[in-house]
């Protein structure tokens, strides 16, 4: 049985957000699935879990492009090689710069590398930062 947990600010969102991506795929559940039983089991403000299906469903549905573009930042590193953890990580803060809405990049980036530190290796959070340094340098954003 999933334990209840509550989701109160937009980093809670972004923890949730980094689940399902991993769940779906590593064990290759559906991710409508996987969001929903999640969701089920969060006390969640509407405006949260507008945000969290957002962050999900941008990185979903423009999935081939954020690879790409992850595959031209992280030097030496073919994306099947990248940990599930810090690919999703990615994921989910280029999807967020690109497609998002509101959040600035350079809180986007930090709450990245914040995710990584937790959930990550130990070399996470250098390797989550240097690919979006180089993403950000190349597209003139700070």
């Amino acid at each position: 049985m999933l334990e209840y947990r509550a989701v109160a600010n937009r980093r809670d969102c972004r923890v949730l957000a980094l689940q399902v991506l991993f769940e779906s795929d590593l064990v290759r559940h559906r991710t409508s699935f996987v969001t929903n039983r999640m969701l089920q089991n969060t006390a969640i403000s509407p405006d949260l879990r507008k945000f969290a299906i957002e962050l999900i469903k941008n990185v979903l549905e423009n999935l081939a492009e954020v690879d790409n573009i992850i595959t031209g930042h992280a030097n030496d590193w073919p994306i099947n090689q990248i940990a599930v953890v810090d690919l999703n990580i990615l994921r989910m803060a280029i999807s967020e710069i690109v497609w998002g809405k509101g959040a600035p990049s350079g809180a986007v980036i930090n709450e990245a590398i914040e995710l990584s530190k937790v959930f990550g290796s130990e070399r996470s959070s250098r390797f989550v930062n240097g690919v979006l340094g180089s993403f950000m340098k190349s597209r003139n954003i700070s």
